[in-house]
């Protein structure tokens, strides 16, 4: 019983954890025109969805990348180099991703 006890309480902060970790990678509303500067007519809509585009296609492999940890150039590097190892050839899946990070982006 008590082993039982320890699993569900580990379980139940490693969800915290990871809960926590994904919510600095979500954007804030408030923060749109700060976002329009780098990604010029870019809606919260857009950013809201290569937000999610960019969790679910990115964690599969690696540990996600703060948008904030990188310049714009920096991302573009890493995107050329990322979407084909993703296999991500949508173009307008890309773009989403692409805008998202390079509106957050330090």
């Amino acid at each position: 019983m008590r082993f039982k006890k320890k699993i569900i309480i580990g379980m139940i902060c490693l969800a915290a954890a990871a809960c926590g970790s994904t919510a600095r990678l979500f954007p804030d509303e408030k923060n749109l025109p700060a976002y329009q500067k780098k990604v010029p007519r870019i809606t919260y809509g857009q950013v809201k969805e290569g937000a999610v585009l960019y969790s679910k296609t990115c964690s599969g492999c690696h540990k996600l990348h703060d948008p904030k940890e990188y310049t714009i150039d920096g991302w573009n590097k890493n995107l050329t180099e990322m979407f084909p190892k993703a296999h991500l050839d949508d173009k307008q899946k890309q773009d989403l991703i692409r805008n998202y990070l390079f509106a957050l982006s330090k």
